[in-house]
Order: C-alpha cells, then structure tokens, then sequence
C-alpha cells in the first residue's frame, strides 16, 4: 500500500510543478506587458503624469518671454520680430476674451503681456540694434503690429505708436525718415473720428529740414 502512495504521489507531483510552472511564466508575462505599457509614452500613466498640472497662459507667455530673450541674445531682429509676434498672439487673446464675455477680474490679462511683449521689443530695439537697414525693417514690423491690435486701452495705445513713431523720425538717412512718418500717420488716425486733428498729431514728428 505504502508503495502504491509513493507511485501515486510520484505521479501527481510533475503535474503540479508544470501548473506552477505555467502560472508563473504566465504572471511573468504579464508583468513585462505592464511594464512595457508603462514605459510608453503614450500610456495612460504617463499621460496622467504629464497633463494632472494645470498650466495658465500667463505662465505659458512668460516661458516663451524666456526662450526669447535667449534669441535676442544671438539674433536681435528675430528677437525682436518673435516679441511682436508674441504680443499679437496676446492680443488676439484678449479680443477673443471680451468676444467670449469674459470679463472677470482673475483671468489673465492678455492685454498687459501684450504691451510687456511690445516693450520688451522697443528695449531691444534700442539697446541692440545698430544698422540703418535693420531699424528700418524693424519699425515696418512695429507699425504692422500695432495697426493689427485692437484692444488695447487708449492711453496705452498712444504711448505704443508715440514711440514707434519717435524711432522713425531719428532714422540715419532724411528719405528713410520720411517714408516711416508717412507710415507711422496710419497709427494715429486708425480708431480716430477726427482724422484732421491726429493727422496733425502726427505731423510734429515731420522732419522739416529734410525738405529745404
């Protein structure tokens, strides 16, 4: 009897060594398929990971204002144009806002990175860039910028196109100088009823001896 458990047990045992066997490789499996899953990019772990922060705009602008200032660094035209393009993408911003009906006072307000982007432009514009040709193409970009925004307070907008227009009336060459008032006038009588009074605004930046 003793020898027929022995075999008994004998025979059962193999069986129960390759079901374990196979349930482990089966969990090992698994494992490697989870871990993999994880390791993906695109897995819902990962995803979770990288979109749980809420990001607001204003941190947003101020991080390209970053990587910006990086490029002006090494190319003050670019620099300057990727402000201007920054404070119109701020602007259009603020217009879709009011659009929208937003007007609370704890959104972002697009309207002042706007202005910071055209500022932190008109700094580099007179801390480092020198050549004639270059200022020139700089202000063309300027009034562009300017004559594209739409929401900005009104005292605001008439500090902005002062100085453009102050920049082109010190250009090196008088023809230069004359062209960039002439294209600085459509700044002042843009939103204007009265285009008379800002078309004389306008003309005290003529420089006079260039015609005599």
């Amino acid at each position: 009897a003793a020898s027929e458990i022995n075999d008994v047990d004998a025979n059962e045992k193999p069986d129960d060594h390759t079901e374990m066997t196979n349930t482990d490789e089966a969990e090992e499996k698994e494992g490697e398929k989870k871990d993999e899953q994880s390791d993906s990019p695109t897995s819902p772990e990962k995803v979770n990971l990288i979109f749980n922060k809420a990001v607001n705009c204003r941190k947003l602008f101020v991080f390209v204002q970053k990587l910006i200032a990086g490029v002006a660094t090494a190319h003050a035209e670019m620099g300057l144009k990727l402000y201007l393009e920054c404070a119109l993408v701020a602007e259009n911003c603020a217009t879709m806002n009011v659009r929208g009906g937003n007007h609370s006072s704890s959104s972002c307000d697009f309207n002042g990175m706007a202005y910071e982007f055209i500022a932190q432009a008109f700094i580099l514009y007179e801390d480092e860039i020198s050549d004639s040709k270059i200022q020139y193409r700089s202000i063309v970009s300027m009034v562009g910028t300017l004559l594209s925004c739409r929401s900005f307070a009104k005292e605001d907008y008439e500090s902005l196109i002062t100085k453009t227009t102050q920049y082109g009336a010190k250009l090196l060459r008088k023809p230069d100088q004359c062209k960039m008032i002439i294209m600085c006038s459509h700044l002042f009588y843009r939103n204007e009823k009265d285009v008379s009074a800002a078309c004389l605004m306008n003309m005290k930046f003529l420089p006079y001896k260039s015609f005599f």
